[in-house]
């Protein structure tokens, strides 16, 4: 794939799709994942609206990360791919104009407090969101749905394993608990308006 990288080095300010699948992850065969550049496109793409990358390994740092988008798929299935929390959120912190959002293993380590506990001061606004589809263990779930606001007419599709215990899908639970009753009064609460709840 070098050669490929390579012819991707240069601005592409008309572009507005990028989709990238590792073909070796796809084949299940024994090969190193491919590492996506943080370069491409020397961060020229102003154009780019949607985004997938699956099955391979990127930096959250990535220019591809970037102000227009709105189409988001990041597929982390069969990749052993350490992300922390707060390479995450600024990730998704960098492309506000987001409508649609795919996280599939996609996910910081475990955490330890029941119910997670989130990050003080660190919330992230995605106010053009219109669906969200997670797909990771309930507590992690749980923690990055701590850490986003979005519309309440957002469609919400999370697909969650547990850990070690299922009693961890009440996580979850909470993490929509903060979101959607934030008024004492029935009548004032904000209401989930599409909601699916896969457990696996």
């Amino acid at each position: 794939l070098a050669s490929a990288w390579m012819k991707l080095s240069v601005p592409a300010p008309m572009l507005e799709s990028f989709i990238f699948m590792d073909p070796n992850q796809q084949n299940y065969l024994t090969i190193p994942t491919s590492n996506v550049p943080s370069d491409l496109f020397r961060g020229e793409c102003p154009s780019l609206r949607s985004l997938e990358l699956h099955q391979c390994i990127w930096s959250w740092q990535s220019t591809l990360f970037c102000s227009s988008i709105t189409n988001l798929v990041l597929d982390a299935r069969r990749v052993r791919m350490r992300s922390s929390l707060t390479d995450i959120l600024e990730a998704l912190g960098r492309m506000p104009l987001l409508q649609y959002a795919d996280l599939d293993q996609v996910a910081p380590d475990v955490p330890w407090s029941f119910p997670p506990l989130p990050l003080m001061g660190r919330t992230i606004h995605l106010s053009h969101l219109r669906t969200l589809r997670i797909d990771a263990l309930a507590l992690n779930v749980a923690l990055i749905l701590n850490h986003l606001a979005f519309p309440t007419n957002t469609a919400l599709v999370l697909c969650c394993q547990p850990f070690r215990r299922f009693d961890e899908f009440a996580s979850v639970g909470h993490a929509l608990c903060s979101k959607f009753a934030t008024s004492t009064a029935v009548s004032a609460r904000p209401t989930i308006r599409s909601f699916s709840f896969f457990s696996h």
